[in-house]
């Protein structure tokens, strides 16, 4: 009999240990995940903010203006930009509106400034290849102003306006002081029409004159890349360097 109440006591025993031993680790368990889980979002629910549009504003502003926040200011890349000065934010991760938790790092991209070139050395070389030059530097040929200087050779650039290495926004217009000699002040235009298009650039440039605008018209009859019309006619006796402007078969 006693052997038995022994063994009831002892089993009983193990019984309200293990019980314990299961209730206390499930507490644990939830205290742990209450601490881990629970109340870090609890708490940083209310650290969440809304990202602030900082597109078009100075770096330093926009530094500031994050900082103010609680958030971190990083510059990750730099960009030309035609229309946002040097030092201007022109992007954004995370985007405007976003939410972000405090502290939390943006990313931003600065711009460069507008894209630029610098005016290339002309004085003393053809008018043709100045034309050239001035295109291969991102820039556009303006007005010429003629000058005779009879210590020059005729067509070459005398000067330019603005000088040599000036930094100007890309297509700029150039203007050149040009020599003109009074004795071979003209030219007669070519006929054009029909010539392949390079070939009839080569025969302007070749002749003393200037090719001015090229406008593209369709027409399926024409092989592409043909003079369709020029805007002088043939024989027509010009002043040298006279713009003579084109208009270009396309197919499509």
């Amino acid at each position: 009999m006693l052997s038995k109440l022994l063994k009831f006591i002892s089993s009983r025993r193990k019984t309200i240990l293990l019980t314990a031993a299961v209730f206390f680790g499930g507490l644990i368990v939830l205290v742990l995940a209450f601490d881990l889980i629970i109340m870090p979002a609890i708490v940083n629910h209310g650290d969440e903010l809304t990202m602030p549009d900082i597109n078009g504003i100075d770096k330093t502003v926009a530094a500031k203006k994050l900082e103010a926040m609680k958030l971190k200011f990083q510059i990750t890349s730099e960009e030309f930009h035609s229309f946002y000065p040097k030092g201007y934010v022109i992007g954004q991760v995370p985007t405007a509106g976003s939410k972000v938790k405090s502290g939390a790092t943006v990313r931003v991209t600065i711009s460069k400034g507008a894209p630029s070139a610098a005016v290339p050395h002309l004085k003393g070389i053809s008018l043709r290849e100045a034309r050239l030059m001035i295109e291969n530097a991102g820039l556009a040929l303006g007005e010429i102003v003629w000058f005779e200087d009879v210590s020059l050779p005729d067509g070459v650039v005398i000067e330019s306006n603005p000088p040599a290495g000036t930094q100007l926004r890309l297509n700029t217009e150039i203007q050149l002081v040009v020599n003109r000699l009074g004795e071979i002040a003209t030219v007669y235009v070519p006929a054009l029409v029909g010539l392949d298009y390079a070939e009839a650039k080569a025969i302007i440039e070749r002749g003393g004159l200037m090719l001015g605008d090229v406008k593209y018209k369709r027409d399926d009859r024409i092989l592409p890349e043909s003079v369709l019309s020029q805007s002088i006619a043939p024989g027509t006796e010009v002043p040298r360097w006279t713009k003579i402007d084109l208009v270009i078969s396309r197919s499509e």
